[in-house]
């Protein structure tokens, strides 16, 4: 135990306090000679000093206000998790033991505590706090003072941990869900075991071999909408199950995008680019230019086109063309294109020899603001960075900067550099790349890289009229019953609601008022604390009440996970909170401590009161 040092302070500086118990000695002391003088009997004199003693120590006492100060004071001891190797005999050591409400079921003879911001209230002047488990979350660690010193040695974790999966996905549209596996410590350290996914129906979809601390993913697309439940179980190999957990998915509809390409002559990577779009069900237009002025157009997931208009710009969301198709579009074409990218549309140039040597020629068009700059680059293919997906293949890229007033990076590279290059012209979004052959990620047999690769353009570049609508929860995140979660919304407007109905009582909804989560920002958010497990549907909407479809804006499903679901990860994100806390830098000089009066000062009123009361009473009886 922590040894205990006491430091005594007063309100009243020093320099005050000698004159003032000089004062209040002579005061006391004239006070008895007035009272000896007019009374002749003893123990009335002594029962009359006696209190007038009592009301100037009570009036000195309240003016100097004594104060103890503890430092270092005490040890106390949190149990977090339930340890596999204590009993009711182990804890008699321990004598300031305390438990959360769900271990303290499991052990007798510990203090339960409602939450860990109680202990420092219960345990004033707390010097250590000796942790059993595997730690605090960052929330709780916010509880325990700075000056505290901490004792924790990270219990074993075994289990699924470091799992993440998109929330929400449109029909069709491949996500992964991938984590990294803990064995049980008695197994053999080269024990092989099974990850599998499987559906609602307990049918295998994949399923991969793996070791301990090996990470896994698996890549699906799921073919309905709704609220969708998948299993990750990892088996041993006599196939008995070592962990099983819940992966929820959101899966809704979305409008198809329109999406046109013109190209100066055919090309393998559009034909790709084609076959994805339409199995995602985009609406697609591509003009392949055969002569001067003729071109082939062809359609997919769309009916044929039944006359020009349709070709226009301002009726497509994502546009793509190549530098040459560009350069030797008419006057009337560029201006065309100029007024629907000012207006929404998003088009991605694919930079090459024809347009860069036109670039000094550029001013007065789209290109205007952008800068091209031959390198000398030893290397002419780079690794494109992938939002949420680990890529490691590169793609040709023409060794060329690009720059600009206004622009900024849409897709960077392992090496540091820009690949594709954006900036905004009005509502719209022009952006230029030196990638090419994106198709190689195909080739390569990474048809997922492909999928996030042209995901992240296009939602960097097409035409968004998407919002107002929900914004999914995080990847790595798994909402639990009472945690604080942000509700959040892309909003045009500032006056929005949402309408959040728990599973077993659709009836009863809980409606939040979205605010902004910083000026001038169109992410607005609102904070909800689930209290039942499972699916919860939520609604955004306008007009207040959501009670019909042309009052709701979006609509979209999460689920609330219980405490026994996913507990390596709740293990390992406590565990990885509480070495950043032992990590932090501290003052040595610093210690934990508590100061408390000596004397509370409400008795010491009641004392004065009574006191003067008495004497009062003796001068009109005198």
């Amino acid at each position: 135990m922590t040894a205990v040092s006491e430091i005594w302070t007063t309100d009243l500086p020093t320099f005050w306090l000698i004159p003032a118990l000089v004062l209040s000695s002579i005061s006391l002391v004239y006070t008895a000679v007035r009272v000896f003088a007019r009374s002749q009997n003893i123990g009335r004199r002594l029962l009359v000093c006696t209190v007038n003693v009592v009301a100037y120590a009570c009036i000195l006492l309240l003016l100097i206000n004594p104060q103890v100060t503890q430092s270092g004071a005490k040890t106390v001891t949190l149990i977090t998790d339930t340890p596999d190797d204590i009993d009711e005999h182990g804890i008699k050591g321990f004598p300031r033991l305390y438990a959360l409400p769900s271990v303290a079921a499991d052990i007798a003879g510990v203090n339960a505590i409602p939450d860990v911001s109680v202990l420092p209230l219960r345990e004033t002047g707390m010097g250590v706090l000796k942790l059993m488990g595997h730690g605090l979350s960052t929330r709780d660690w916010r509880a325990i003072p700075a000056a505290v010193d901490i004792e924790w040695t990270p219990a074993n974790i075994s289990g699924i941990v470091d799992v993440k999966w998109r929330k929400s996905v449109t029909i069709g549209e491949p996500w992964t869900v991938s984590g990294r596996f803990i064995a049980p410590q008695h197994y053999p350290e080269n024990e092989v075991y099974t990850a599998t996914l499987s559906d609602q129906a307990a049918q295998e979809i994949q399923s991969v071999p793996l070791r301990s601390n090996n990470h896994f993913s698996f890549t699906i697309r799921t073919p309905i909408d709704g609220p969708i439940t998948y299993y990750l179980t990892v088996l041993d190999r006599e196939k008995n199950e070592l962990t099983r957990e819940r992966v929820a998915i959101s899966v809704t509809k979305t409008n198809p995008v329109k999406i046109m390409i013109i190209q100066s002559a055919p090309s393998f990577e559009v034909r790709q680019l084609m076959n994805w779009a339409t199995s995602h069900g985009t609406e697609l237009i591509i003009r392949t230019k055969i002569s001067k002025d003729q071109y082939i157009t062809q359609v997919a997931n769309r009916p044929s086109l039944n006359d020009s208009s349709e070709l226009r710009f301002e009726r497509q969301d994502f546009l793509l063309m190549d530098g040459r198709a560009y350069m030797s579009s008419s006057q009337q074409e560029r201006s065309n294109l100029t007024q629907a990218i000012r207006h929404g549309l998003g088009m991605l140039l694919m930079i090459d020899g024809e347009l860069v040597a036109s670039m000094p020629d550029a001013r007065g068009h789209l290109l205007a603001q952008f800068e091209l700059q031959q390198e000398e680059s030893p290397n002419d293919k780079s690794t494109p960075i992938i939002a949420a997906f680990e890529n490691n293949y590169s793609l040709p890229a023409l060794p060329i900067s690009i720059s600009g007033p206004g622009t900024y990076p849409l897709v960077t590279s392992t090496e540091g550099t820009h690949l594709t290059v954006a900036r905004r012209e009005g509502n719209g979004v022009i952006a230029l790349t030196r990638l090419r052959q994106s198709n190689a990620l195909l080739t390569n047999g990474d048809a997922p890289a492909y999928s996030h690769y042209w995901a992240q353009v296009m939602g960097g570049i097409a035409r968004n009229e998407a919002i107002p609508r929900l914004v999914p929860q995080g990847t790595r995140e798994i909402p639990r019953v009472l945690d604080r979660l942000n509700i959040c919304a892309l909003l045009k407007s500032e006056a929005a609601i949402v309408h959040i109905a728990a599973p077993n009582d659709e009836a009863a909804r809980t409606s939040l008022t979205l605010t902004s989560d910083q000026l001038g920002s169109n992410r607005h958010c609102a904070l909800y604390e689930p209290t039942d497990t499972g699916w919860h549907q939520i609604q955004l909407s306008g007009d207040g009440n959501g009670s019909s479809d042309n009052g709701i804006w979006d609509i979209d499903y999460f689920y609330v996970y219980s405490d026994s679901d996913w507990q390596a990860v709740d293990q390992s994100n406590r565990q990885q909170a509480s070495l950043f806390r032992l990590s932090a830098p501290r003052n040595p000089s610093e210690k934990a401590s508590h100061r408390s009066n000596l004397f509370a000062p409400k008795w010491l009123w009641v004392m004065f009161v009574l006191s003067a009361f008495f004497l009062w009473l003796e001068r009109k009886f005198n």
